[in-house]
């Protein structure tokens, strides 16, 4: 269809990662499955935030 490269490429890695996602859902519990968007600096700040807040929970949740 004359997609450029970039395109092609944005694509697979969407594929790729729904795949990955599928694959999680089967193999754990979906309250434990998470999709985090990456599409710019700030999503990643709060993605590590938000992951750094759920180790924190658990940490804490194991060491009662």
């Amino acid at each position: 269809r004359g997609y450029s490269d970039r395109k092609v490429e944005e694509n697979v890695q969407c594929e790729i990662f729904q795949t990955i996602y599928e694959e999680a859902m089967e193999s754990y519990r979906a309250e434990i499955v998470h999709q985090l968007p990456s599409n710019n600096p700030d999503d990643l700040e709060r993605n590590l935030l938000q992951i750094q807040a759920w180790l924190q929970k658990r940490w804490a949740n194991s060491n009662k």
